[in-house]
């Protein structure tokens, strides 16, 4: 990775990867343009030295809403949440670090291209319905790239118990 960019569109995959793995239903990087049907969105902001911006989760199809009834939104919010702090682990591996915002739902008609221009955006299929991913991105200073190598480094999820 030569740049800032390139590490956290990276990041932002990887770590995308890894949580929807672990979601019931689980989801697979798919191939449908992010937004179309999206209605509502998590939004989790990220603020650091060189970088700030908004990760963006939503999800759209009957049978997630249906099954996880009054916590659906709930339930997307703290998926955005969990994907920033996934990054935020990604990133910290090239010396970069942030924090984030508590998640905010937002509702509106036509999010899809209200959130276009975005540094990444990803789409995640399963049997029950679809779910969008997008990072935006400042960068603020270019950092100085230097992916270190940490030794016995846990996998996301797992906890470390003191």
């Amino acid at each position: 990775m030569d740049n800032t960019r390139d590490c956290f569109s990276n990041a932002v995959k990887i770590a995308a990867e890894s949580l929807f793995k672990t979601t019931e239903p689980v989801f697979s990087l798919g191939d449908v343009e992010p937004g179309s049907g999206c209605n509502f969105a998590a939004l989790v902001g990220y603020m650091g030295t060189e970088i700030r911006g908004i990760f963006a989760v939503s999800m759209w199809g009957d049978s997630i809403e249906r099954d996880r009834g009054n916590l659906y939104r709930d339930w997307v919010g703290e998926l955005a949440n969990q994907l920033a702090g996934r990054v935020d682990n990604q990133m910290a591996r090239y010396g970069i670090k942030f924090d984030v915002t508590p998640p905010i739902i937002i509702r509106g008609e036509v999010l899809g291209s209200a959130i276009k221009g975005a540094a990444t955006s990803l789409t995640f299929t399963s049997s029950s319905g679809t779910c969008g991913v997008w990072a935006l991105l400042d960068v603020l200073e270019e950092a100085e790239i230097n992916p270190t190598t940490i030794e016995d480094q846990l996998a996301e999820g797992e906890i470390v118990l003191f």
